[in-house]
């Protein structure tokens, strides 16, 4: 699931990796819109993905968000709750979108830049012995 302050969106894939449904809803930054409406936004997001890949909640094994506004350990410890709520039962990997980002274009390895602009903006870096570093979000 990837969440902004415009935008959430969210896909199923099935055990191959080949995504198999979409979904969208609002912002899930909870500095944008508050909590409630963050937690039923990513909610939302994700019963679309469900719908769209003809899945239940069942059929869900593990859930990975990068979402804007939660860079920080409180923030995630937020997020998990709102994923209990939502998915119980389900491992929840919960990062910042930066992060998320990064991670896409370098294969995983974290190490490089990534800068994040859309309705807010980001700078995040790891280098070779995985020190970061950020400036906005």
């Amino acid at each position: 699931l990837d969440g902004g302050g415009t935008k959430t969106r969210c896909v199923a894939l099935n055990a191959d990796a080949k995504v198999v449904g979409q979904g969208h809803s609002a912002s899930s930054n909870r500095n944008s819109v508050g909590d409630a409406t963050a937690q039923a936004n990513v909610a939302a997001a994700i019963a679309d993905a469900l719908a769209d890949a003809h899945a239940t909640k069942a059929h869900v094994a593990a859930v990975c968000l990068g979402m804007s506004g939660v860079g920080r350990p409180a923030d995630r410890a937020l997020v998990a709750g709102w994923m209990d709520a939502i998915l119980p039962g389900v491992p929840a990997a919960i990062y910042n979108d930066a992060i998320i980002a990064l991670a896409s274009g370098t294969r995983g390895q974290l190490f490089g830049i990534v800068i994040v602009s859309g309705t807010g903006m980001i700078v995040y870096g790891f280098d070779h012995n995985g020190c970061e570093a950020r400036t906005g979000g």
